[in-house]
């Protein structure tokens, strides 16, 4: 290898796709010096302002309508290539690219920006961690826009979902229906990205961690970060 070549090796950072259930995203991730974490909320700018003029015109189903904005063409982003400039650091998208079109799209990204193809961190979850996700899928909702999950006692009042972070509100009925599509089209989704992964020859890590039953969010966070930094 050349000098030259060593140094733009040097440059170059690492893509890491989490791929985890979006019931677990109550974690605050904390960035640490060149590791920065982004999600679909990062990534398209404009979604509360979408999705407001959809909640004074109510011209579709919050389901379909999320899709759509959901699936904007990021071959324009210009968040995401100033993303894709970043060198020497991990950039960890989480549960983002959402499809193998999406996934499809980021890799022209990825190549034009010279950076290595993205290495996929699958994370699993230990039998009695099944036991915890049903608790939480019964006590939490997610919030369509931040896509945080937060507690249903806390945000649900009088038939109606107020997010703490966004201040946006839904009606529960229209919530609890896009959470319940949200986890069959991350499950099914999620198929689709780790067969692409594997065809294209992907460096593709599954984990299996355990969880508190107190759900504290650092412990989970610290559990995850301590596998980004493996990679």
């Amino acid at each position: 290898m050349t000098e030259k070549q060593s140094l733009l090796a040097r440059k170059k950072s690492k893509i890491v796709l989490l791929l985890i259930n979006p019931i677990f995203n109550y974690i605050t991730w904390k960035e640490e010096p060149k590791i920065y974490y982004y999600s679909l909320h990062n990534l398209i700018v404009d979604r509360k302002e979408k999705l407001m003029a959809w909640k004074e015109q109510k011209s579709n189903d919050l389901i379909s309508l999320m899709e759509k904005i959901n699936n904007l063409a990021i071959s324009s982003n210009e968040k995401l290539r100033k993303i894709l400039e970043i060198q020497e650091s991990k950039l960890i998208f989480i549960n983002y690219p959402r499809s193998k079109e999406d996934l499809q799209e980021l890799e022209k990204w990825i190549r034009f920006a010279d950076q290595n193809p993205p290495t996929l961190l699958l994370v699993h979850f230990t039998e009695k961690t099944k036991e915890i996700f049903a608790e939480l899928k019964n006590t939490s909702i997610i919030c369509p826009l931040c896509e945080r999950s937060w507690k249903k006692e806390l945000t649900i009042k009088a038939g109606t979902f107020l997010c703490p972070a966004d201040e946006i509100s839904f009606s529960q009925n229209e919530i609890e229906k896009f959470n319940e599509h949200l986890f069959t089209d991350h499950t099914k989704k999620n198929i689709e990205i780790i067969e692409y992964g594997k065809k294209n020859k992907y460096k593709i890590l599954q984990r299996e961690l355990s969880l508190p039953t107190d759900f504290e969010s650092e412990i989970l966070q610290k559990s995850l970060q301590e596998q980004i930094n493996k990679i």
